[in-house]
């Protein structure tokens, strides 16, 4: 037991209660069987003697007051961050607006694709800041790539995967995008702000279910429907603004379709109904990747953002190669696909996949007390202080954990 609390003394230091040490317990590899090697029933009852061997009603009041203060600057700072969190939709929409006054479709085109482009940029600079910002050191996956990817397709998707469909070079046809797609990737702009104050409203609640949970068990299941709810009102509210969006664009960007004799092709042409769905899907597998790499799951979340775009890209590429001699049944499925619902149900289809494979190990990863603290990144990155001396007297039982037997937490 001494050296398992000089190994874990950081942690002791700074928990304000049991539950606390058991989460980071938890997060270090402790399992129950080390638990019971140390004659504890659970992971939370050896948690609960080390915090009795360690803490003091003084140290526990301080870590409150810590905890208070750091809660008081961030209400100061909500404010800014909630208007930063808006700049990707002022980008797309001003973008967006300018492109419907350009005449031409090749001019609207290049306007778009440049919004698109910029839009992307400041989003990747507006998420390193609040809640949708992985704490610093914290190990991350590259997914810059599939989600530029996922929103690319989401603008240019429709037209790319009718044009192969057709036959056609792109040569007659400027690259447009259509009112439906382009109030549904306007809404998803507009929903940033939303999802941020979801991931906060998530963060808190999931701490401060720490307080009140007896073991880990039940705060898993205090956390499990949390999570559900917070994905259920996140996209809730991409829902209400792809509707609100819908009804309000589809007269204004009605001009990227109607100069005369350089209208998309036709199946390239979503229903709202079907570029609100295609929307939603992609809303909800960025918001739950960015949970995951928020709470410490950064390589789960990449390996969805990957296997949905790299679906989208085999599906363009299978309906390319289905046009060679001999290679029809290739593109037979994505044929089938997008004939029952559309070329829109591409995107409909891998990113809704991707979204509940992504829930599934949500529900798994975020219901964990070791994604919740304050303290991950000390947590999760192993202590670098020199070895103590070791212990005369330490019983094999006590080291499962520990890099180097010590007694320093007894002197």
């Amino acid at each position: 037991m001494r050296t398992l609390m000089y190994r874990h003394r950081d942690l002791c230091a700074r928990a304000v209660d049991p539950l606390d040490i058991a989460a980071g317990l938890e997060a270090r590899g402790v399992t129950e069987r080390d638990a019971a090697r140390l004659r504890h029933r659970d992971v939370f009852s050896l948690a609960e003697e080390m915090y009795a061997r360690t803490r003091g009603s003084g140290a526990r009041n301080g870590g409150t007051d810590h905890t208070r203060s750091r809660t008081t600057d961030d209400l100061r700072g909500s404010g800014t961050r909630t208007l930063t969190h808006a700049l990707p939709f002022a980008v797309a929409l001003a973008t967006t607006a300018a492109a419907a006054r350009l005449p031409g479709p090749a001019a609207q085109a290049a306007a778009a694709a440049a919004g698109a482009l910029l839009t992307a940029a400041v989003l990747h600079l507006v998420v390193r800041t609040g809640p949708l910002t992985p704490p610093p050191g914290r190990p991350t996956a590259g997914a810059a790539g599939p989600v530029l990817w996922l929103i690319g397709y989401l603008l240019y998707g429709d037209w790319l995967l009718s044009e192969a469909m057709a036959g056609a070079t792109g040569a007659d046809r400027a690259p447009a995008v259509p009112p439906a797609t382009a109030a549904a990737a306007l809404a998803l702009a507009a929903s940033i702000p939303v999802a941020a104050w979801c991931a906060r409203f998530f963060a808190d609640r999931a701490r401060r279910a720490l307080d009140g949970a007896r073991d880990l068990e039940e705060y898993g299941a205090r956390v499990r429907p949390l999570l559900v709810g917070v994905l259920c009102l996140a996209l809730a509210a991409l829902l209400a603004l792809e509707v609100a969006a819908q009804h309000a664009c589809d007269s204004t960007l009605a001009r990227f379709l109607t100069t005369a004799g350089h209208a998309p092709h036709p199946d390239a042409v979503p229903s709202p109904t079907a570029a609100t769905t295609a929307a939603v899907a992609l809303g909800a597998l960025l918001f739950l990747a960015r949970l995951l790499a928020v709470h410490g799951e950064p390589r789960r979340a990449a390996a969805a953002l990957h296997a949905a775009a790299t679906a989208q890209v085999a599906a363009v590429l299978l309906t390319v190669s289905a046009r060679l001699p001999g290679l029809g049944l290739l593109g037979r499925p994505v044929e089938l696909l997008t004939a029952a619902y559309g070329v829109t149900a591409v995107t409909a289809v891998t990113c809704g996949g991707a979204a509940l494979a992504l829930l599934a190990s949500a529900v798994t990863a975020l219901t964990r007390a070791s994604a919740h603290r304050k303290e991950q990144n000390d947590m999760l990155c192993p202590l670098k202080s020199p070895p103590a001396p070791p212990a005369p007297s330490a019983s094999p039982a006590a080291q499962p954990h520990a890099a180097s037997p010590a007694a320093g937490g007894d002197r």
